[in-house]
């Protein structure tokens, strides 16, 4: 029974490549994190279905938290709620549905709803009087004329393109019954087409949505992605699928007699993430993030997706795969000529009115594309993990190699960053910022601090994601962490926020650099040595013990990409799991035969350091009972576990 319930559990994961490559390299407990948390004044009307972060100047956040805003200064330990939603009427429908801080300015824009309908405008943050108040503007008059009406959703993705002259907002909505779809608010309100021979609305959930411009405005397109449900009930069907659809940003709506007011252009496109070959894949989108280049420019996008074992996987995708489906691929239901111009085209009507007609009926009767979207270059998920995760935030490094970080949050309130190289993940470490297992609402991260914000239900908590430090005091750990905020530093032996003369490989790891670089600096003339201070525990801790006693040498785990190993007396060898906070070595008997030097070693890539070393005698005097180690107390949970995992291996070798 025990064999069977081992290899049920194992199986899913051989199936679809999970392996210990997902699991991070380094866990930071909040001990060894640089922590700070500001709890709301009224943490109990906290939305917990939605709570937005929003980036706000030097170490401070917004925060939406359904009907207030908030103001958290973290440098000054300080929280202002700067706005409640409907103000003194004490609206209980009101709530801030769409916030988005203005380039370049210190105002927001902002919306609330209520079941009256939606009122916006710019406000201005106050920083010292801790208040917001909303100031006059001409260019949002479109946005305010046009969107009075609708009552918008809490946590729904948006775009707010800013404007001197007149600004528009796009909008999702995800769950009103006949309205499901992407609007656009101004000086021309365009709102979801009606499909031909709909009769009931198929339920969507947005996810992200952005805007691709290229500097012809009537060009723009803007993406939505989003998982809808599967209208197909077969017992082996996908619950939810995953799509990206594609609108003209300059659509204005159809002529009187044909989609008025409605998208001309929207098309729609399945995406795929997975692997074709061993027919695994991940049906269910998650969340999405973008990768902007420097112009600000999106050129990619991260979607987080999830299969029906509840593992995770990150596939990237590229615009220009996403408009080429778009510009070429057929189109599903359809068996007759494609219209001139092809649907999806961003036109300005230079076209007859019957060509029109026949476009706008094929739209509305056939929106989906035939081809799928594909992970780039045709590539595997870039991520799978058997962890659930949940959110996911990019980080884009402005070094010669451009990197780019991601930010998973995870269900137990845990978050993994993960260094993308170049189509390749590594899980750089995983940071515990709450106290105690939590349910994560949204995560920020604010590249330029190199700060992350995460917010639960009842406190935000920003953590200082490049503590290099933390990563060890050798030169060999600090390149093997493959981090790239971090470098090492030969004038100060540390390893600090990387520069152009610090030492660093985040492409291999490659630690040998560190022994190069020090053999060049002495011109050949000096062996060559590790790159830094001298290895832990060189000189081993002299323990003396009674006479048969049982013993544990503990052995810390730091890396969990290395091969841990206790070398005992005689020139014996004993493998320890990386998988532990610990390495425990069990001296069963204290005697004659057990004194001597025991080493416990980590391995990483061809790199060796001593981590623990003892020096074990005994003392004639009787054990007067059970000794508990070489630290002291928490060693027999990790004995415990460990002994389950050796005798979980033995059954499987057994078998």
């Amino acid at each position: 029974m025990m064999r069977l319930f081992i290899l049920c559990v194992l199986f899913p994961a051989k199936v679809l490549g999970i392996h210990r490559s997902a699991d991070p390299r380094m866990v930071f407990t909040k001990t060894d994190m640089s922590l700070r948390k500001m709890c709301p004044p009224d943490s109990r009307r906290i939305n917990q279905a939605h709570v937005q972060l929003v980036a706000y100047g030097s170490n401070s956040v917004l925060m939406n938290t359904g009907q207030d805003l908030y103001y958290l200064d973290f440098l000054k330990d300080q929280c202002h709620q700067i706005r409640k939603c409907g103000g003194a009427r004490q609206d209980k429908s009101c709530n801030i549905t769409v916030l988005h801080r203005r380039s370049g300015t210190n105002q927001v824009f902002l919306c609330e709803s209520s079941e009256t309908g939606t009122g916006c405008c710019n406000m201005e943050v106050s920083n010292r009087s801790g208040s917001a108040d909303c100031t006059p503007s001409p260019s949002v008059n479109g946005i305010e004329d046009t969107i009075k009406e609708y009552v918008l959703e809490a946590g729904s993705p948006s775009v707010l393109i800013e404007s001197s002259e007149s600004e528009e907002l796009f909008v999702t909505q995800s769950t009103t019954e006949n309205t499901i779809g992407i609007y656009k608010f101004g000086l021309n309100r365009v709102r979801p087409t009606t499909p031909e021979n709909a009769l009931l609305a198929v339920e969507h959930q947005y996810l992200g949505l952005v805007a691709s411009r290229k500097g012809d405005s009537t060009q723009d397109k803007l993406y939505a992605f989003f998982k809808e449900k599967n209208t197909d009930r077969g017992l082996e069907c996908d619950v939810w699928l995953p799509f990206v659809a594609q609108v003209c940003m300059a659509d204005k709506g159809g002529p009187k007699s044909k989609l008025q007011f409605q998208w001309t252009s929207q098309l729609k496109a399945r995406l795929f993430c997975g692997n074709q070959a061993r027919r695994s894949h991940y049906p269910e989108l998650v969340n999405v993030a973008f990768y902007l280049k420097e112009d600000g420019a999106v050129s990619k996008v991260y979607g987080l997706f999830r299969n029906i074992w509840g593992n995770s996987a990150v596939c990237v995708y590229s615009i220009d795969d996403i408009k080429k489906v778009f510009k070429t691929s057929m189109f599903k239901g359809n068996k007759e000529s494609i219209p001139d111009p092809r649907p999806g085209t961003c036109t300005q009507r230079l076209t007859s009115q019957d060509n029109l007609m026949k476009t706008l009926s094929f739209v509305q009767s056939y929106p989906e594309m035939e081809g799928r979207v594909f992970s780039m270059n045709g590539s595997d998920p870039l991520l799978v993990s058997h962890h659930h995760y949940t959110h996911i935030v990019l980080d884009t490094v402005h070094n010669e190699r451009n990197d780019t970080l991601l930010y998973l949050s995870l269900e137990s309130g845990k978050v993994h960053k993960v260094l993308d190289n170049r189509g390749e993940a590594f899980v750089i470490a995983e940071y515990s910022p709450f106290s105690n297992r939590t349910h994560i609402l949204d995560i920020l991260i604010h590249g330029p601090e190199r700060k992350l914000y995460v917010s639960s239900s009842s406190e935000v908590v920003q953590v200082d994601v490049q503590s290099c430090e933390r990563y060890g005091s050798h030169c060999e750990n600090c390149v093997l962490a493959r981090d790239p905020y971090c470098g090492w530093d030969n004038t100060l032996s540390q390893c600090v926020s990387a520069t152009r003369k610090t030492l660093q490989d985040v492409e291999k790891g490659d630690h040998t650099i560190c022994q190069l670089r020090v053999n060049r600096a002495t011109g050949g003339a000096a062996p060559l040595r590790p790159y830094g201070r001298a290895a832990t525990g060189s000189v081993p801790e002299r323990t003396s013990l009674p006479l048969g006693c049982r013993y544990f040498l503990r052995c810390p785990v730091s890396s969990h990409k290395a091969e841990y190993t206790w070398h005992r007396p005689g020139n014996a060898t004993t493998a320890c799991s990386a998988t532990e906070p610990v390495c425990v070595l069990l001296i069963d008997r204290m005697g004659p035969e057990e004194e001597g030097v025991y080493r416990c070693t980590a391995d990483e890539l061809g790199y060796t350091r001593i981590v623990a070393h003892f020096h074990l005698v005994y003392s004639a005097a009787p054990a007067l009972g059970l000794y508990g180690g070489s630290s002291g107390q928490g060693v027999w949970r990790v004995v415990g576990v460990s002994f389950l995992a050796v005798a979980a291996l033995l059954v499987l070798h057994s078998s």
